[in-house]
């Protein structure tokens, strides 16, 4: 791997964790006015259709029976970590369960590439640390409270999954780029109709929120695509680090945007997201 291209993956690296985190924006607004699940379903779809139609123009991949069965099982593992992370932020504290799941994400596909690509110089490993310091206050936001250490276990298996979903979506785009998130989705949209039949929850779109749905599919599939590239381009830990800084773009669009005001602890989250950037590109 050469310089210019570790550049250029660093790069992509945080470029997708911008457009993650614009994605997770769009996602949070309109679940103001949506279900969750209403959000998820639609969003999902509108990422798959846009993600089928560049595939078929752009791919001529052949797939294989382990391709297959390998996008199906990361499709599983990424909808079963996502109900995890949903169910935790509907019954924990928000500013507990998402900076140990984001953190957690990005750890194991840290320890892996660290294992298959050799340990990063000591200057990267210190911006690993301010970014995972970073995440912590960019999500946590100074909120306070008391927690038991059970309430941990969701997020810790949301991030689990989260990371094997890194890692196995590497080993996939190794491949082909677009058609292993196509079938991802397409798992993913299955199982999410197969939970409607079985569940019945509300599929009401609220007027006038259809397109903001649609931008969080969008964004969030746009993301995926970015790290693929990156992933190919760079190391895997180093990637999955950048991108796991999506909440940056969350808070600032929420301070720009919604007018929300930024807690001292999320300041120093971008003091430490600018920091952490500065020494993964040394």
């Amino acid at each position: 791997m050469t310089f210019h291209s570790e550049i250029i993956a660093i790069m992509l690296g945080l470029v997708s964790a911008i457009v993650w985190g614009a994605g997770d924006f769009c996602g949070g607004i309109s679940t103001k006015r949506n279900t969750t699940f209403t959000v998820m379903f639609f969003s999902q779809i509108a990422g798959w259709l846009l993600l089928t139609v560049f595939s078929l123009y752009f791919s001529t991949f052949i797939f294989s029976l382990k391709f297959l069965l390998l996008a199906g099982l990361t499709g599983i593992i990424g909808v079963s970590s996502l109900g995890a992370l949903y169910h935790s932020l509907s019954t924990t504290q928000m500013g507990i369960v998402a900076p140990v799941a984001a953190i957690t994400s990005a750890v194991i596909p840290a320890i892996v590439g660290s294992i298959t690509e050799g340990v990063p110089a000591g200057t990267k490993l210190v911006g690993f640390g301010f970014a995972f310091i970073a995440v912590w206050f960019l999500s946590a936001g100074g909120k306070k409270g008391t927690f038991r250490l059970n309430d941990l276990k969701l997020p810790f298996i949301a991030g689990c999954g989260f990371g094997l979903f890194f890692v196995f979506f590497d080993l996939l785009v190794n491949e082909d780029l677009l058609w292993p998130l196509v079938i991802i989705r397409f798992t993913v949209i299955v199982l999410m109709s197969i939970y409607w039949l079985i569940r019945r929850p509300t599929l009401f779109i609220a007027p006038g929120s259809a397109y903001i749905i649609a931008l969080a599919g969008i964004f969030d599939t746009g993301g995926n695509v970015i790290f693929g590239v990156a992933t190919t381009m760079g190391r895997l830990d180093i990637s999955s680090v950048l991108g796991s800084l999506y909440p940056i773009t969350t808070v600032i669009l929420a301070w720009f945007i919604l007018k929300e005001k930024l807690t001292v602890f999320q300041w120093i989250g971008v003091f430490c997201t600018i920091v952490a950037l500065g020494m993964i590109s040394w």
